[in-house]
């Protein structure tokens, strides 16, 4: 046996490799265009002055408590969703199928989008502290802080589509009988 013969499945190896860390670049950064073309323009509205009515007081702290109840609310299934892509990402099982060692270039743009959300919790939270020193809102200043919602709510979704996506190749390896459902099975016990 030749050199060239015993390093061919090498060179083979490191292309695809090369390939998947393309993959995985390209589609995180789509990501992250994508979501920071969502949350940069409302960041920067928050710095306008505020124009339409005034909310009461009162009327201010029921609406702001609201408000943190559902950015918080995002923010937890946000940083859960990125636990459980490091649990993944961090237990080694190889499956016997390659063609799914793909699915994981998926865990890229899911973690980007994730932490935007997360980003987008942390400026909403970031305005809504500074709105309480007043403890008033105007119009603009609430449709702001509902967009910023928007958008991470928005970047939480695109999150669990594309998780979706990689749970979704499993489930296909299984129908397809690339994986058998017992070694599927066997294979989580072994976590």
């Amino acid at each position: 046996m030749s050199l060239r013969e015993t390093s061919a499945p090498y060179r083979k190896n490191a292309t695809l490799t090369s390939v998947a860390i393309c993959l995985l670049l390209l589609a995180s950064g789509l990501a992250l265009c994508w979501s920071e073309n969502r949350i940069a323009p409302i960041d920067q509205s928050f710095r306008l002055p505020a124009s339409g009515t005034t909310l009461t007081e009162a009327a201010f702290e029921r609406l702001a408590l609201h408000l943190d109840e559902q950015q918080k609310q995002n923010s937890s299934w946000a940083y859960a969703a990125l636990v459980g892509i490091i649990v993944v990402s961090v237990v080694k099982r190889v499956l016997p199928s390659p063609w799914m060692r793909w699915a994981y270039t998926l865990l890229g743009p899911a973690s980007v989008l994730l932490l935007q959300a997360i980003r987008a919790g942390v400026f909403f939270e970031q305005r809504m502290t500074y709105l309480s020193i007043f403890a008033t809102m105007s119009e603009s200043q609430f449709t702001g802080a509902q967009a910023m919602l928007s958008a991470q709510f928005d970047c939480l979704s695109m999150a669990l589509f594309v998780l979706i996506l990689f749970v979704g190749s499993f489930i296909i390896a299984v129908i397809s009988g690339r994986v058998a459902p017992a070694t599927a099975t066997q294979q989580m016990e072994d976590l």
